[in-house]
Formats: structure tokens, C-alpha cells, sequence
């Protein structure tokens, strides 16, 4: 069988990747939000390590799951204010200001979108709550625009499969 002269044999099946074009926030204290960047999902297992009497090498068995706070990172519009808000009643419960409980904490899901549209991945944050919000820098040397960065701390997180 001969080969088209300007065309390479197919290896292999080829990979669908996904695209980095969008990233949409869904959670009760924001709306549906886009942010440009979103930090990547870390989970690690602690090892619980202990010897058996006599035993040359130590058994290791899987401990407590933990999970890495999201860094959210978007252009700050003048009517933007949630993050900030929700932030502030975060502080404030940490005192129990008022009895606010856990009434700060919300469920998150993070989804990727392709640029056709369609959804590439999605995540679910439980009990997510903004530990961290930096709004600048305010810098009028530069033409850039104003972005905003929170740090989004969650008890635990899954992969929500469609």
C-alpha cells in the first residue's frame, strides 16, 4: 500500500486535550462568575507508618485526605464586590460575630469550558469559603487592567463526571 507523498502514517490513536480557554465558577454567594485562572486541584494522603514486632521494614498504610486551597484569579470590575463581602463574613465568623456558624461556607463547582462551548471538567468544592482576597495591583504607570485574587479554602473536593 502505498502513501500519499505529503501525508505522515497515523501512530496510534490521537489525544483529545483539554483547552485552557475559560474557567466558570458556579456557588450561591457569587452567581456564575469567569475567572482567567484557577490554580490546579491537589489532594495528598498522609501516610501512617508503624513496625510489626521483628519486622525489617515499616508497614505504611493511608491516612487522613487533605486537600490544597484554589487560587481564583480575575479582572475587577467596579460593580464586583461578592468576593469581598463574602471574605468580610468569613472574618466575622471566625469571632462568632453574630452566631454566624458555618452560614459562610458554600459548595463551589469549578468547570472548564472548551471553546465551542462545551464543558471540559468539572469539579465540586464542599464547604468552600474566600480565606484569602488581594484586589491591585494599582499601579497608573501601566495600561493593565485591575485583577482580583482569592484563595478559596474547602473541606474536600470531588470530580463531578457527567
Amino acid at each position: 500500500r502505498k502513501l500519499k507523498e505529503n501525508r505522515m502514517p497515523v501512530q496510534g490513536t490521537p489525544k483529545n486535550f483539554l483547552k485552557q480557554y475559560k474557567f466558570i465558577i458556579e456557588c450561591d454567594r457569587l452567581g456564575d462568575t469567569g475567572f482567567q485562572k484557577c490554580s490546579e486541584f491537589e489532594s495528598d494522603i498522609e501516610v501512617n507508618e508503624y513496625a510489626e514486632g521483628g519486622a525489617i521494614f515499616n508497614e505504611k498504610d493511608a491516612g487522613r485526605l487533605s486537600f490544597t486551597n484554589i487560587t481564583l484569579n480575575r479582572g475587577q470590575t467596579f460593580d464586583d464586590n461578592d468576593m469581598e463581602n463574602w471574605h468580610l463574613e468569613a472574618a466575622n465568623a471566625g469571632d462568632d460575630i453574630g452566631g454566624t456558624g458555618d452560614s459562610y461556607k458554600a459548595n463551589m463547582d469549578i468547570s472548564s469550558q472548551q471553546r465551542d462551548g462545551s464543558e471540559g471538567r468539572r469539579y465540586r468544592l464542599f464547604q468552600a469559603w474566600p480565606k484569602r482576597v488581594k484586589v491591585g495591583p494599582w499601579d497608573n504607570s501601566n495600561s493593565e487592567h485591575v485583577f482580583n485574587e482569592a484563595e478559596i479554602a474547602y473541606n474536600y473536593g470531588v470530580r463531578v463526571v457527567s
